[in-house]
């Protein structure tokens, strides 16, 4: 709300001066003069104004704008005073209950308004309370619906602490929330950002770190699901955990702009020995397969080409590869091959039953070998050059995967371990890398836990963790892409139903606050004048005061608390309307007199958690529901004795102690 402190004290002389001023055009000149256009329209969107109210206003500030306009329609300066009236009268209140909305001298408020409530003395003018009124429900139904930030945190450090693979997977999330004030969770700043945005990008280079530093580092496995001894055994033994090594060592590298060839050559050094070449396992497969690369590319280089950047023609074309069109340029070339690895050759081509001196099996190597092998080393070089020039994330992956190509589609020996089960999860780990690089997270979980299912056994028992896994992945993922608060908020909510402020109530032993509950009742309700009681149910946000204990010590936190809660309100129909509309105007002007509803109640408030349970008696409110047509229903003051589920909201934190 705009609502400049010069408007108010201008209009308050303006009062007091014209009221003993009969009603002309010298004064009313005068009057109107005084008026800012700009700051009049602060009274339009700050009151609830009747159609006639509005059309006045409208025409006010089209006659200060252009008042010789023929258009304009004639003022009624009384109705025009009047909304200044009521304006006068509220604004010192509705700016503290603004405050409350965005957070801010919440005490200030409680002065001015509690003792208010207290005495009965409802003094303002109607459309003043219905302001106030409004403005408070706002509040609780915009906490209702975001303010569950440090609930959802305080789950997931707790879920992590009994979830070993959270630790394990986000090590430093977890490190953070161990460390953190819970009081500063809801801002969720760069710091979390940050934080979030390491361990996703390592996701997979933090799971092959615990797997390859067991036994000698790993938690217990009582903490474990998915990662057990046994697991991370079975794993280490499958035949394709090391080809997965291989190619993630491969990626991790190329997503660093590290060019194939020197990736290629560390590679070949890294794995490659001649004791590879007597194992048929899918890790030796795949080191004999990139030592085949590598000595090929090595010696198809395009060394006539000046090299401009990093993937200008490195490799000749097919077309090139024509030139050797003579025997004897077909048998020296192969004669250059062998000559640089004579072991390597003599064991391939002997498996592959090729005899090297002759020239139709030579013929056959470059038709159905090295053909495909230039092809691919040219799809590299193109994807290399768009992704160079543009960074487009369908570009990369198209990239790295013709890289696994490679080694998928040249294995020379068809005897040599099957690698299907490789395909799919190289195909994983492109996606994988190809989201960490673009820093786009959103299933970079989802990948990892699918290539930890490709090397284990499927097991219904795992997927509990894994539901977990991809749940704070993807909250951690989209926490990364929020562009404001806002988002966050929204995020939190999509997440998560748990409002927080409830928490120092579960943590000090005893709390007094002013506190809203809002949640569902059910209860048997008389109205009064009436003898039966019937069943009755819905929407309620009681306030009032609220006394919270707990009955033992609790050092660990490990009780809920039990409350005394006595209410003074029940703003129960104002809440179900803002719950559906957040923005458009009530529909009724309401009154403290309508939502009076003084009562009392135990709650029992959940450990961990907002949600309380509370049964007590109250004295109904006359406003009980709110309807955007005319005629809303309203019912007289009667009795009920009620159960309610609710959220835990304080509004004001009066005192604590933690003396036990």
């Amino acid at each position: 709300m705009k609502t400049p402190y010069l408007l108010f004290f201008t209009l308050s002389l303006l009062l007091i001066s014209t009221n003993l001023l009969s009603q002309n055009a010298f004064y009313e000149a005068q009057y109107l003069a005084m008026l800012d256009v700009d700051k009049i329209k602060s009274i339009k969107d700050s009151l609830n104004l009747t159609d006639m109210e509005k059309n006045e206003i409208d025409s006010l500030e089209l006659f200060l704008k252009k008042p010789f306009d023929r258009k304009v329609h004639p003022i009624n300066l009384d109705i025009i005073r009047n909304v200044v009236n009521n304006y006068n009268s509220y604004v010192e209140v509705y700016n503290a209950s603004l405050a409350l909305t965005n957070g801010k001298n919440t005490e200030n408020l409680a002065l001015t308004l509690i003792p208010s409530l207290l005495a009965g003395n409802f003094s303002l003018t109607d459309t003043a309370q219905s302001n106030i009124l409004d403005g408070i429900t706002k509040y609780y139904a915009e906490e209702f619906k975001k303010a569950q930030t440090i609930t959802y945190m305080k789950a997931f450090e707790a879920t992590a602490g009994q979830i070993g693979e959270l630790r394990i997977l986000f090590p430093e999330s977890y490190k953070k929330l161990q460390r953190a004030d819970p009081s500063k969770f809801p801002d969720l700043g760069n710091e979390y950002k940050e934080i979030f945005n390491e361990d996703l990008k390592n996701i997979w280079p933090n799971l092959l770190t615990y797997v390859e530093g067991f036994p000698e580092e790993a938690l217990p496995d009582y903490q474990l699901t998915l990662l057990k001894g046994k697991n991370l055994t079975q794993i280490k033994r499958h035949s394709f955990y090391y080809p997965a090594v291989i190619s993630s060592e491969m990626i991790a590298k190329l997503i660093e702009n590290q060019h194939p060839v020197e990736v290629l050559n560390y590679i070949d050094d890294k794995y490659y020995s001649e004791d590879s070449l007597s194992s048929k396992s899918a890790g030796n497969t795949i080191a004999k397969v990139i030592h085949g690369i590598n000595l090929l590319q090595s010696n198809l280089r395009d060394t006539a080409q000046v090299i401009n950047s990093g993937f200008s023609n490195v490799w000749i074309s097919l077309e090139q590869l024509k030139q050797l069109n003579t025997e004897k340029e077909i048998e020296l070339f192969f004669a250059l091959l062998y000559q640089q690895d004579n072991i390597y050759f003599d064991h391939l081509f002997k498996d592959i039953d090729i005899d090297i001196t002759k020239i139709e099996d030579q013929r056959k190597i470059i038709k159905d070998k090295i053909s495909p092998l230039i092809s691919l080393l040219n799809t590299i070089q193109q994807a290399g050059k768009s992704y160079e020039k543009k960074e487009i994330p369908e570009v990369l992956e198209k990239y790295l995967q013709a890289n696994i190509d490679l080694i998928i589609k040249l294995k020379f020996n068809e005897d040599d371990a099957d690698l299907t089960k490789y395909v799919k999860i190289a195909q994983h780990l492109v996606h994988v890398y190809s989201g960490i690089k673009n820093a786009d997270y959103s299933n970079t979980a989802y990948y990892a836990l699918r290539i930890l299912d490709d090397l284990l056994e499927a097991n219904e028992n795992y997927q509990a963790t894994i539901y977990k896994i991809e749940e704070y992945g993807s909250f951690m993922s989209e926490v990364i892409n929020a562009e404001n608060s806002d988002e966050v908020k929204e995020i939190i909510t999509k997440f998560a139903s748990q409002p927080s402020s409830y928490i120092l109530k579960r943590t000090y032993r005893h709390t007094f606050s002013v506190t809203g509950q809002p949640g569902y009742f059910v209860s048997a309700e008389k109205l009064r004048h009436q003898d039966d009681w019937s069943f009755v149910s819905g929407i309620t946000l009681p306030i009032g005061l609220e006394y919270t204990f707990k009955p033992k010590p609790d050092l660990n936190h490990t009780r809920g608390s039990i409350g005394l809660f006595f209410q003074l309100t029940d703003l129960g129909a104002i809440l179900n309307f803002r719950l559906d509309d957040d923005t458009s105007e009530l529909p009724d002007q309401v009154t403290f007199k309508q939502v009076f509803s003084p009562g009392a109640s135990i709650n029992y408030g959940f450990k961990n958690s907002p949600l309380t349970l509370a049964v007590g008696y109250q004295y109904t409110p006359e406003l009980r529901e709110i309807s955007l047509q005319d005629g809303s229903e309203k019912f007289v003051n009667g009795d009920r004795l009620f159960l309610r589920l609710a959220w835990d909201i304080p509004l004001i934190n009066i005192a604590n102690s933690k003396s036990m």
